[in-house]
């Protein structure tokens, strides 16, 4: 059963700001680097509750994701999302490097009005589309000159997490161009239908907090519409909007004045108090409990 796999998580529920981690995988023959090793074991299947972006530079080896097995090569990438039960099996016997990029989407979500595409498309949800890619050296390259970018900023003491965003968002559009060329022209009608699903909470969260209300759009039902987002998203058609919805909250909280009572009224809730205990639910903290927290970490001088 899934519940017996472990869930490693990176952060904690402090990090309101969202999660960023660079790590290095390395065997013992490779050379040391500041970046310290992935702080979990990798050899036995295992989940996350981060995105996680895998580039092997030297490497052999093996990589079991959903119960697929795909071959680990140099110059390579491979793309893990959250819940995806997977394990590396790597032949330390010989040289072994690259990296390991771990992040959620609120780390770039919050800061930025779109969440990156690349982050939607239909290999995080299609387990017939594999996200991996064997690349030839000069693109692999090019992602790691924005890697060795990242580690500079790391080290420096005056960095701020905004300039990791950016580098991160560079990284992910590079990938957007990469990945581009093998999403398939026809993506299967349940995806078809899960992606248009998103793409109306996108629109219509705002007003629209019923599954109902989706499924109809949809000509579906919202039994069916549910399933879909089961088997495409792991997740019910309700917690896809109700995510959305803190979302929101969570960026109206930070980069406007308006009122608690104002913000629920624009996320369409009729009852303050109901909006006030939704967000309690979901964070853990007030509204305004939140506000403060993320004033005192990001003052408003350095968000974006």
């Amino acid at each position: 059963m899934i519940d017996k796999i472990p869930l490693y998580k990176v952060g904690t529920d402090e990090d309101l700001g969202g999660v960023f981690r660079l790590f290095q995988m390395k065997s013992p023959n490779s050379t040391k680097t500041v970046l310290p090793n992935a702080p979990f074991p990798t050899n036995h299947p295992h989940r996350h509750n981060f995105f996680e972006l895998l580039l092997f530079t030297e490497a052999s080896g093996s990589h079991l994701l959903d119960f697929k097995n795909y071959a680990i090569n140099s110059n390579s990438i491979h793309v893990v999302f959250p819940g995806q039960a997977h394990l590396i099996d790597l032949d330390y016997e010989k040289k072994c490097t690259g990296y390991i990029v771990a992040f959620n989407v609120e780390f770039l979500a919050i800061y930025f009005r779109q969440t990156p595409r690349f982050l939607n498309y239909s290999f995080f949800y299609d387990k017939d589309c594999p996200p991996i890619l064997n690349l030839e050296e000069h693109h692999y390259l090019s992602l790691l000159d924005v890697i060795s970018k990242i580690t500079c900023e790391q080290k420096n003491e005056y960095t701020r997490d905004n300039i990791i965003r950016s580098y991160l968002n560079i990284l992910l559009l590079k990938l957007d161009g990469l990945f581009t060329k093998i999403v398939p022209n026809k993506i299967p009608l349940a995806s078809e239908l899960f992606i248009k699903f998103r793409h109306l909470v996108e629109r219509k969260f705002e007003h629209c907090h019923q599954v109902k209300d989706y499924a109809d759009i949809l000509q579906i039902t919202p039994t069916k519409l549910n399933e879909i987002c089961k088997v495409a998203g792991q997740k019910n058609a309700s917690d896809f909007i109700l995510d959305r919805i803190l979302l929101a909250a969570k960026r109206n909280l930070m980069f406007s004045n308006m009122s608690n009572k104002e913000i629920a009224f624009r996320l369409g809730f009729n009852d303050p108090s109901y909006f006030s205990r939704f967000f309690r639910n979901k964070t853990g903290l007030s509204p305004s409990r939140f506000r403060r927290k993320m004033n005192e970490k990001y003052p408003k001088s350095v968000l974006l």
